[in-house]
């Protein structure tokens, strides 16, 4: 072989191997992927309409930066049911879909729960949340409401779910408390702390801001943002579970 050949093989076999070895480029990272949500309100119950409910999730749908999947409303669908909310095997049910779940209506404290037509409501012991939800925000009146019963007996609707948001006592309605929440969502705020600031920015009068949790893991789900859920095995989302409840 002549010699200058030979001297460009080697050439060649040099590079080919450097590059050989040179590490890989490193992957992009994939885009977290966004959320997805729903809603579903109660306007009228016992004779009486409020169609500030279904403004103030309608806003919150607009506003929220995740996918909605499906908006619930009496007033859209009056066969809205119980069976909207519950999952079997026999039927899955549309909140299984979702990573967040809010409601808005009117509540009969922690033993009746949201009141929905027909003498039904989402409540202890009728609902189970769990398979992707991880949130559910419940805006109606004393949803944890302590005097008469124990609200934690709203361990029961755990089933793989985080985070149970609501309030113990009354709080009124408004149009903006949708878009507010929704907000402190999209800035990162932790799911807490969005509707804690959301609740006291907009209610008439003081309130409190409640929320359910599981005790052992209470600190990591604390922290969660909408994008961001704690990765927690589900045989750790039992137990013993913790209400904090704060003025606002």
């Amino acid at each position: 072989m002549p010699a200058e050949i030979d001297d460009a093989y080697v050439s060649l076999r040099a590079t080919t191997l450097a590059q050989s070895d040179a590490p890989a480029p490193a992957e992009k990272p994939s885009p977290p992927r966004r959320s997805r949500v729903g809603v579903g309100w109660v306007s009228q119950v016992l004779g009486k309409q409020s169609l500030r409910v279904r403004q103030e999730l309608e806003a919150f749908a607009a506003t929220v930066d995740a996918e909605c999947l499906f908006r619930l409303g009496d007033d859209l669908d009056p066969a809205i049911s119980l069976e909207d909310f519950v999952r079997s095997e026999a039927k899955p049910s549309r909140v299984d879909t979702v990573e967040l779940l809010v409601l808005a209506g009117h509540g009969g404290g922690s033993n009746a729960g949201l009141f929905l037509p027909g003498g039904k409501s989402v409540k202890p012991g009728a609902v189970f949340f769990g398979a992707t939800l991880r949130w559910v925000v419940i805006d109606a009146c004393c949803t944890f409401e302590r005097d008469l019963y124990d609200p934690l007996q709203w361990r029961r609707v755990f089933d793989g779910l985080h985070q149970l948001l609501g309030s113990s006592i009354s709080v009124s309605d408004s149009v903006e408390r949708g878009r507010i929440f929704a907000g402190y969502l999209n800035e990162g705020k932790a799911v807490w702390e969005a509707w804690r600031r959301a609740l006291e920015e907009t209610d008439d009068a003081p309130t409190r801001a409640t929320v359910m949790v599981p005790a052992a893991v209470a600190s990591d789900i604390l922290g969660e943002t909408l994008h961001a859920p704690a990765p927690l095995a589900r045989e750790s989302l039992g137990g013993d579970f913790q209400i904090i409840d704060v003025a606002v």
